[in-house]
């Protein structure tokens, strides 16, 4: 099966970047255990810091799906609602060339 990668945008409210980065870092230790889960980063715009994105990129799809229904994410994920300034955007691809 073929690696999965997201892209994924989030913004806060305003003045809430750092809230929501507060909020999202409880995911991390969690996904660090995911077996199927390459690399998972959190960046932050530098022309906007209440803008937040993910990069993620996942063995195979079944590697992506554990991570999408993880039971201990969804608390964390469940309480950014109000800090989010719409829905994030996602964009989910299949790696064509990547270096390290």
């Amino acid at each position: 099966m073929s690696q999965i990668s997201l892209f994924v945008t989030m913004k806060a409210k305003d003045g809430k970047g750092p809230e929501l980065i507060e909020t999202l870092e409880a995911v991390f230790s969690t996904v660090d255990k995911e077996e199927g889960t390459i690399h998972y980063g959190m960046h932050q715009a530098t022309n906007d810091p209440d803008t937040i994105m993910f990069f993620e990129m996942y063995k195979d799809n079944d590697a992506f799906q554990a991570h999408a229904t993880n039971p201990e994410t969804m608390p964390v994920l469940a309480n950014i609602g109000n800090i989010l300034d719409g829905s994030p955007s996602m964009v989910i691809t299949t790696p064509v060339h990547v270096l390290r």
